[in-house]
């Protein structure tokens, strides 16, 4: 081996970049561990996947609780016009019987603490996290769709930020604006098709109502998530935005929500750094768990909660609630916030609310009202703003690849198979190596030629440099490529970080042969030998050979891989690579530069010509 190698840092295991986002908690929600990390061991929360809208679900009686709605259609002049919808009509009817006995007293009622009349200001967040199975619109059977926000006379296109060539994008994008109910309720949410040529064509839309969101009483327009988790600058002082006229609470009515506030308490919420895992769990709410189950008490006519001076303990509806039998054996992390809140908010999950969720809304066209034009999941959140403010919202934002550099040096080989006969009838071969990342065929690299090897053995001193785009936390590389020259945008998919390298002998006069080749796992990558002797086809097979390491971890590796090839359905043994494989990010590999091949800048490690 070169004494090159030798000059290189040994590898230590540093282990890959660990990364805690929104991301890590939807995909650990729907069971796609492999892309969430160690969020799960973190004890970090998870949220409903709902796979329809959040009207369907059985359980919320299709958020018509409060009121139901009922279509008003214009009359017909004769029998032979279509009724057509002018109109809608929100109320609840209620048929009360009564005795004839003027004595007896009237039936309780059955509505009561009604929210307020008028107008609500809200502030409306609308959360866009992927579609599903869009309908093609494009002649390649894809389309590039982009979002479309409209919310009575406001209008969010979001046409910069169109995804091309997919039917399945992940947007990750969040949108804020704000509404009146209940004469603004109706938001259309709708996807386009993004052309350069001709009009952009709707994919299709769906439609929430806002307004029964507000009203629901299963607290519809915030979803409860597990745990009540704050950021460590939350700040708490008094006399603020509430006030009060004497020393009792004041009622704070608001629609569905009416809370018991201190005297004088107030709250507000600093905004999260994107970084900090805080962020995604914070609560995000006006109200505090304590004040919402107020609200839910004075809903359903039974006493207030009662808690413990310390915060353990409540009493609700007649039943005792402990935090430290709610807490048994699950994972608590520094984030969690005083335990009365998180009492409370264990008791408002037995209470039949929405949890944090995402919900599955079918998109819909007027052009074909039967046939679903595809799927989009989201979710919303409606706060009333004299309320306050909410907290920060999520960020959504899809993953970014990160640049990456793998170097491979190809040093030597050894017992590579004799695939020619000189002309005194010597077997030989006259050695290369190809290699590349699967993904990115047209940055193959190759070897200078070892000619006339008459027992296998080439030298070489070679460096190949492969840079990719990959995802630490999804731990796949993406790849961005047009498929046609005149395509217009690249067409982005994911593959498995791996690394073909390939034996071949050139010809002169004819085809080169292919010798045999080694495929590499970057995340299982077998670990080489340190000699070429102890170099054998047992490393190749995985249910043997249990000796893996994931290269991100180990940064670098180097010894004796095995190349093989097929021949009567038997694998051989078609030569054996003396390599160095490193990887480094985009800062390292700014600090250590290196070249292809021998070209500057020859450095990290220098490689002299093989003599």
């Amino acid at each position: 081996m070169s004494t090159a190698v030798e000059k290189m840092t040994s590898p230590t295991t540093v282990h890959e970049e660990e990364i805690v986002d929104w991301w890590s908690k939807y995909y650990s929600s729907i069971g796609e561990h492999e892309k969430c990390g160690q969020y799960l061991q973190k004890g970090y929360d998870t949220l409903k996947v709902y796979d329809t809208e959040l009207e369907e679900v059985p359980e919320f009686r299709g958020l018509t609780d409060f009121c139901e709605t009922f279509k008003l259609y214009r009359g017909k002049a004769d029998e032979s016009d279509d009724p057509s919808v002018v109109g809608e009509f929100k109320g609840s009817l209620r048929i009360y019987p009564l005795s004839d006995d003027p004595g007896v007293p009237c039936p309780p009622r059955q509505f009561r603490e009604l929210p307020d009349s008028g107008t609500q200001e809200c502030i409306v967040r609308i959360y866009i996290i992927r579609g599903i199975d869009l309908q093609p619109k494009d002649s390649n059977g894809l389309c590039d769709p982009y979002i479309k926000i409209t919310l009575s006379k406001k209008v969010i296109e979001d046409r910069d930020n169109y995804i091309p060539n997919t039917l399945n994008p992940a947007f990750g994008r969040m949108y804020e604006l704000s509404c009146f109910l209940p004469q603004e309720k109706d938001l259309k949410i709708s996807v386009y098709d993004y052309d350069t040529v001709t009009r952009d064509e709707k994919v299709g839309e769906t439609i929430i109502d806002l307004e029964n969101r507000f009203l629901s009483r299963f607290g519809s327009h915030c979803g409860i998530p597990q745990t009540y988790c704050v950021h460590h600058s939350d700040t708490y002082f008094s006399n603020a935005a509430y006030t009060q006229a004497d020393s009792s609470p004041r009622l704070v009515r608001q629609s569905i929500r009416q809370t018991f506030l201190p005297n004088g308490l107030a709250y507000t919420r600093s905004h999260q750094s994107p970084t900090d895992s805080t962020g995604i769990n914070q609560w995000r709410d006006q109200l505090k768990p304590t004040q919402i189950l107020q609200n839910v008490a004075r809903l359903k006519a039974v006493p207030p909660p009662v808690f413990s001076e310390s915060g353990t303990k409540v009493n609700f509806s007649g039943r005792d609630y402990l935090l430290e039998n709610l807490e048994a054996n699950k994972k608590m992390h520094q984030h969690l916030g005083p335990a009365n809140e998180r009492l409370a908010l264990y008791v408002l999950r037995n209470q039949g609310l929405v949890p944090e969720h995402v919900e599955t809304r079918t998109l819909h066209s007027t052009f074909q009202p039967n046939l679903p034009q595809g799927r989009l999941e989201m979710w919303v959140d409606v706060f009333p703003k004299s309320l306050g403010p909410p907290g920060p919202p999520f960020n959504i934002t899809p993953r970014k690849a990160k640049n990456y550099i793998l170097r491979v040096i190809v040093w030597n080989t050894k017992d590579v198979l004799l695939d020619e006969k000189s002309i005194t009838g010597e077997e030989m071969s006259d050695i290369y190596v190809k290699g590349w990342i699967p993904g990115n065929e047209e940055n193959k690299q190759k070897t200078d030629v070892h000619y006339r090897s008459l027992d296998g053995e080439g030298n070489f001193n070679w460096r190949f440099v492969f840079p990719f785009e990959y995802l630490p936390a999804e731990q796949l590389c993406v790849i961005s490529k047009k498929e046609h020259f005149w395509s217009l945008d690249k067409t982005e998919f994911k593959l498995p970080p791996k690394l073909i390298l390939q034996i071949w002998d050139n010809d002169k006069f004819s085809l080169d042969d292919y010798l045999g080749f080694v495929e590499l796992d970057l995340h299982r990558a077998l670990i080489p030998t340190k000699t070429a002797e102890k170099c054998n086809l047992e490393m190749v097979d995985l249910a043997k050979h249990s000796k893996v390491a994931s290269l991100f971890e180990q940064k670098s590796m180097k010894g004796w891989w095995p190349c093989y090839a097929e021949k009567d359905g038997n694998r051989i043994l078609a030569g054996k690579l003396e390599l160095t494989l490193e990887i480094l990010n985009e800062k390292e590999a700014e600090e250590r530069p290196a070249g292809k091949g021998r070209d500057e800048p020859n450095m990290n490690p220098k490689l002299d010509p093989p003599k």
